[in-house]
């Protein structure tokens, strides 16, 4: 049968053990879980206009998914791990009437009392697996054909007692056909832990090795993880930002010190490592994986930006960050990477046959029979950020009362009618869920999607484009307001200056053709950094690194014995990875 034989979506979320990456994980599993997830209409379903609809995802999981939470702290993935299955056994025990939740109810990270896993219905047949995917469209109809039937003369009692009956029958054997779809999308879906620490090559090629070995395939790579050597906070600077410009002080905050130059065990900037090189090398690692999808859509490569990502503070002499005056602001600078590598590996992806092995010459033409392959089963590569979010990244410094009057200030921001204050992981997870869910034909991998709320909370796709980015033909009327508009997304003390610079020049130039300059130089750079990986695993020269899944049973499966396996380390290189904006 179709339905149990259906493919599961294999699903990589790095960073997922809390903050957005724990949202994103939880969003994904509440919109897997209803045939036709509302995400895909790219708002909450109250701001869509009438009569829209959400698109069906080309990814359906009747069967599941697989979701591998990519975390270094053993700890803090085993936990994650168990509230999002207490998130699955909630979903699992809603009535059959009851539509898919919007939101995640707090109590729903706790567990259930009841044992639920064991009631997959493996009797349910394709009718009812089709009736379930139809069960939103039509109930969504059921107002509408009401109204249909009164402009067409149905006013009478007796007709539209008919017409109700009829509309309760059918609303019964939707909520039933949908009731069993997410049962059985709960009962099969898979939470795995994959050990996976950026700030080690070693760590990456095995994490790489093991998704393979053990899935075969993945579907989607949501690259979430990012951090910066955060060292405190500058509170003259805080308030006098505070005072002078307080939603400006609580989206692009200039308050925060960091440090710089940092030089990891694998001989690379440590933050640019992290945030950018090891994302890049586990995804050329995972390209075979990411061509093997049995799905017609083509795998998703999702790089997560940032709201304070400005290419003014990026220098491609200096892309490693290791100039501490230069590259000071690391973090901006390694997410404004992420930004312009998701445009650069896109397009590489879609002009050449990208060879598996990095170092080795990247255009690889594909024979003939391959020319499919290529065209329908290349991944993608997108971009998105999460907007601001109130995350524990700078309790260490504020302490739990000031934390949360952080988190207050962010609500104040958006009744000041900012929109880019999410606050709530959960709604940060919007972007990604909607780059993941929505059909390729209705995505542009040149936009950059950001989540954004509006006043009441209410959460919806945003879309832009990376700093930089200029329009085509400026000098027409359309090119100036663009340019315009974009000029006024920058934020003044970081960019505005170096845009206004490229004013001039960017009338002769197509659409976006200096940000992609700077995108192929970047990945040229990249896939230096893949080859020397590479070849460094080849001949064992690579750091060693603490494998949390040393005797952890159940947390990894078993390798090979041609397995690339580095000298094992127990000693833990510090807590700063946990500083984390996920």
């Amino acid at each position: 049968m179709v339905g149990s034989s259906a493919p599961r979506p294999v699903v990589l979320v790095t960073g997922a053990n809390a903050g957005v990456g724990f949202g994103i994980c939880q969003r994904l599993l509440v919109q897997w879980s209803n045939p036709i997830p509302s995400d895909t209409l790219g708002k909450t379903p109250s701001l869509a206009e009438s009569g829209a609809e959400p698109t069906p995802t080309p990814f359906t999981a009747p069967n599941g998914i697989v979701l591998l939470l990519g975390c270094r702290n053993a700890i803090k993935a085993h936990k994650a791990k168990q509230e999002l299955q207490n998130v699955i056994d909630h979903l699992a025990m809603l009535p059959d009437y009851e539509p898919t939740p919007l939101k995640i109810p707090s109590h729903w990270l706790e567990p259930v009392d009841l044992d639920i896993v064991s009631s997959i219905d493996d009797s349910i047949d394709n009718a009812t697996l089709q009736s379930a995917a139809a069960a939103s469209l039509r109930r969504r109809r059921q107002r509408s054909a009401q109204v249909m039937a009164a402009e067409n003369g149905k006013n009478t009692d007796e007709d539209v007692d008919d017409l109700s009956s009829k509309l309760l029958l059918a609303g019964d054997a939707d909520a039933k056909a949908r009731g069993r779809y997410r049962r059985r999308f709960c009962a099969r879906t898979v939470i795995e832990i994959v050990s996976l620490d950026l700030g080690s090559m070693a760590s990456v090629l095995k994490c790489a090795q093991l998704i393979q070995e053990r899935h075969g395939y993945i579907t989607h790579a949501i690259l979430n993880a990012g951090l910066a050597a955060w060292e405190g906070l500058d509170w003259f600077k805080l308030a006098w930002m505070i005072s002078t410009g307080f939603r400006r002080a609580v989206t692009w905050p200039k308050f925060k010190l960091q440090r710089a130059g940092d030089i990891g065990t694998d001989g690379y900037g440590w933050v640019w490592q992290c945030n950018v090189a090891a994302h890049y090398v586990l995804v050329r690692l995972l390209l075979p994986a990411f061509r093997a999808s049995p799905f017609m859509e083509p795998s998703r490569i999702i790089w997560t930006g940032s709201i304070e990502s400005y290419e003014s503070f990026y220098h491609p002499e200096d892309y490693q960050c290791l100039d501490k005056v230069k590259s000071a602001a690391t973090y901006e600078a390694t997410k404004f990477q992420c930004e312009i590598t998701a445009l650069g590996l896109d397009e590489k992806l879609k002009s050449e046959r990208i060879r598996t092995v990095p170092g080795t010459p990247s255009t690889e033409q594909p024979q003939a029979s391959h020319s499919s392959l290529r065209h329908d089963h290349e991944p993608r590569s997108y971009c998105s950020h999460p907007g601001v979010v109130a995350t524990n990244m700078f309790e260490a410094y504020l302490g739990t009362l000031l934390n949360w009057g952080y988190a207050l200030a962010l609500y104040i921001a958006r009744w000041l009618f900012s929109p880019h204050h999410v606050v709530t992981v959960y709604k940060a997870g919007i972007a990604a869920s909607f780059l993941s869910l929505t059909p390729s034909s209705e995505l542009d991998t040149t936009i950059r999607y950001s989540s954004q709320c509006n006043f009441w909370g209410q959460e919806y796709v945003g879309k832009d484009r990376v700093d930089g980015w200029e329009p085509d033909t400026a000098d027409t009327q359309a090119g100036k307001t663009l340019h315009s508009r974009c000029r006024q997304t920058v934020d003044p003390d970081a960019g505005a200056v170096q845009t206004e610079a490229r004013g001039m020049s960017c009338e002769s130039r197509h659409a976006g053709e200096h940000t992609m300059e700077l995108a192929r130089d970047l990945i040229d750079k990249l896939e230096h950094v893949a080859g020397e990986v590479w070849k460094k695993a080849g001949v064992g020269k690579l750091p060693p690194f603490a494998d949390m899944g040393e005797g952890d049973t159940g947390l990894l499966a078993p390798l090979g014995a041609h397995e690339l396996r580095p000298v094992s380390d127990k000693r833990d290189n510090s807590d700063e990875w946990e500083n984390v904006d996920r």
